[in-house]
């Protein structure tokens, strides 16, 4: 037996999303691999797997009917892959309340109560947004001062979007 429980092959191609029309480049789910996901229970159902041997976590997104998977950069770099080029992609279903916390934000975290009170209530999806505000600038400079931003929203009682 596979390590990944689903497989298909589909091409990249842009997914345009809102009103600005923000240009992703996806792979569609085919209707038979999406039929099978327990999509109804996790409508962003988190996945990690390969696109053609490269490994990456995301989470399929829905769009009118049908389910897509962005495909990162870093996977298209390293896999060469561009626009209407087959994809191979391979996934198992992850640990849907998993949220990678940046040491940054666990430090912060761990030296202030009542923001930590605060993330301990917080669903799985709004974990995973402040982790990944505090974690994703590159310098380690900038991924502190981010954390202290999130501690102090949260222990003020803010939502990520009024910062």
């Amino acid at each position: 037996m596979s390590y990944f429980s689903h497989a298909f092959e589909a091409p990249l191609t842009h997914h345009e999303v809102g009103s600005k029309r923000y240009q992703y480049v996806v792979v569609y789910v085919p209707d038979d691999v999406a039929g099978v996901l327990p999509l109804s229970e996790f409508p962003r159902l988190r996945i990690e797997g390969e696109i053609n041997d490269q490994p990456f976590e995301a989470a399929l997104n829905p769009a009118g009917g049908v389910w897509y998977l962005m495909v990162p950069k870093g996977v298209r770099e390293a896999t060469g892959l561009g626009l209407g080029d087959i994809a191979d992609v391979r996934f198992r279903v992850g640990d849907q309340d998993h949220v990678d916390v940046p040491v940054e934000l666990r430090d912060a975290l761990a030296g202030d109560a009542r923001a930590c009170a605060a993330w301990d209530v917080l669903t799985p999806g709004k974990k995973r947004g402040w982790a990944h505000l505090a974690g994703k600038p590159k310098r380690q400079e900038t991924r502190h001062r981010k954390a202290a931003v999130v501690v102090e929203a949260l222990r003020d009682g803010r939502d990520i979007r009024d910062i």
